[in-house]
């Protein structure tokens, strides 16, 4: 890897390593601090920055990547910053599809723009309801094509992701033993819908890997009237006090990778009072903070496309599988 003088003066402004705790059963060691592979990493007119933040990431010691095969450019700028330095770090992308055909071609697809023969995680990404559930566990369902994959040797841990309902992940979890899992978990989580009180224990008692998402969810967490959540290390401090492996952060530029990797070297461990604290903090707004949650789809400004986009993908595999069932 080649990295540009910037790089290094960024580096050198950066002492000591990001703490690292197990993932799970996996035996796989993942600093506390992973990179999301949304914000910049994926915006079109960015590869430049995208590729100088992920080699920043990787040079300050992050080596945990986490991306998805409908991250648009993510899985193909990861595999341009990172393929040189594969060895060091741990690859985790998902599949969207809920067939076990049209997983297992996203799969290709993300091998082949990541450069690598293999990831080190395989997710069913965002399962949302109990019919999601039934369609991915079913004999022709994705979970199958992870199966099949972990089997090959193609991945070599597999799990299962949300952010709208810990319902349905709950009774996956259940129903497969399944390596690891990546959760919605910030510090209003537990005022609605609560992944902490109803999953996390689950999956602890699993000994999944578990990792943390939407920690600051695009800024909703923080608001800046008195006595609400203004500080980034409060919000990722709460989150890493949990039983989990680590958190994703998804970065917009250097600065803010710069100091969350100071937050994740600075690391102790919150105390029940402050929990509470930082808790009461977010109550009040916990609506725009969970915007992502079952019964706030009218805060998520992203909600409008959502259900459409999940109708066509779900009609494009009716479709694929009849064209199966006829040959």
């Amino acid at each position: 890897m080649r990295l540009s003088n910037h790089i290094r003066t960024i580096s050198a402004q950066i002492s000591g390593p990001i703490p690292k705790r197990p993932l799970g059963k996996t035996g796989l060691q993942m600093t506390i601090l992973g990179m999301g592979g949304e914000s910049i990493i994926k915006e079109p007119s960015e590869e430049t920055a995208a590729i100088e933040l992920l080699q920043t990431a990787y040079k300050l010691g992050i080596n945990y990547f986490d991306t998805a095969s409908s991250y648009d450019l993510s899985e193909e700028r990861i595999g341009k910053a990172l393929s040189d330095v594969r060895g060091d770090i741990i690859l985790a992308s998902k599949a969207q599809d809920r067939t076990k055909d049209g997983a297992r071609r996203e799969l290709d697809t993300s091998l082949k723009r990541l450069k690598t023969d293999h990831l080190d995680v395989w997710q069913i990404h965002h399962i949302d309801d109990m019919d999601e559930v039934k369609s991915v566990m079913g004999p022709d369902g994705a979970l199958m094509a992870l199966i099949e994959a972990k089997e090959q040797g193609l991945v070599h841990h597999i799990g299962i992701t949300g952010h709208y309902d810990p319902s349905p992940i709950l009774e996956a979890l259940q129903h497969h033993p399944f390596d690891m899992t990546l959760l919605s978990l910030n510090a209003a989580d537990v005022h609605h819908r609560s992944f902490i009180k109803k999953l996390l224990p689950e999956a602890v008692g699993q000994n999944l890997g578990i990792v943390g998402m939407k920690i600051c969810c695009r800024g909703r967490i923080f608001d800046p009237n008195p006595g609400h959540l203004h500080s980034m290390r409060e919000a990722m401090h709460y989150v890493l006090s949990l039983p989990i492996s680590g958190v994703i952060i998804g970065h917009d530029n250097i600065e803010q990778l710069i100091e969350n990797v100071r937050i994740a070297q600075d690391f102790v461990p919150f105390s029940r009072n402050q929990m509470d604290d930082v808790e009461e903090k977010t109550k009040s707004y916990a609506n725009l903070a969970l915007f992502f949650r079952k019964d706030y789809e009218e805060f998520n400004p992203f909600w409008k496309a959502y259900p459409q986009k999940k109708k066509e993908l779900k009609r494009e595999m009716v479709e694929e599988h009849k064209k199966n069932c006829q040959r």
